[in-house]
């Protein structure tokens, strides 16, 4: 997975791109392919705000978090953008069951 990081008003660490690269591990395990990450990490005020941008499974997947911390603005943007996929990823596979079934009971 291709990881971009832009950080706004944050000073860039070890640290957080190691948490960062542990997020985008356990979200490469939910994309079938090779994907583009970029991830936009900011301070407004005492809220850090996180920006997901992922371009996987032929669309464009957007999600914001933002938390008291660094760690939790990362986390919960990319909760959201797990929780949106594995949706998408239900809708279709019920998609495909409710088709199939269909389509087997013109063959009984």
């Amino acid at each position: 997975m291709n990881v971009n990081v832009k950080w706004d008003n944050v000073p860039s660490s070890r640290w957080a791109q190691g948490h960062i690269d542990a997020e985008a591990t356990r979200l490469e395990r939910h994309l079938p392919t090779d994907a583009n990450l970029h991830l936009r990490v900011a301070q407004e005020g005492q809220k850090y705000r996180t920006k997901v941008h992922v371009h996987a499974l032929g669309r464009d997947w957007v999600a914001l978090g933002d938390g008291e911390n660094l760690w939790a603005g990362i986390s919960a943007a990319f909760d959201k953008i797990l929780r949106k996929l594995g949706e998408f990823k239900s809708t279709q596979k019920n998609r495909i069951h409710r088709n199939m079934r269909g389509q087997n009971s013109l063959f009984l």
